[in-house]
């Protein structure tokens, strides 16, 4: 949300941050989420990213592919 609306893209296009905790299969769960009518994309980057930077309060954790 941003104030009292959802937050959009530049196009109108909605974004929803969405927490589901840790993810057993990242890849599934991706190919499922993209099943949904209205989808276009998740963050999930599954295949594509080859360092993860995870950004919390003080910490961050930098994941390299192996």
């Amino acid at each position: 949300m941003r104030s009292e609306a959802p937050y959009e893209t530049d196009n109108g296009n909605y974004i929803l941050d969405c927490e589901f905790g840790p993810i057993a299969d990242a890849a599934e769960l991706e190919r499922r989420v993209k099943l949904l009518p209205g989808v276009v994309e998740v963050g999930l980057f599954i295949g594509i990213a080859e360092v993860l930077i995870i950004g919390g309060g003080e910490q961050v954790i930098i994941r390299e592919k192996s």
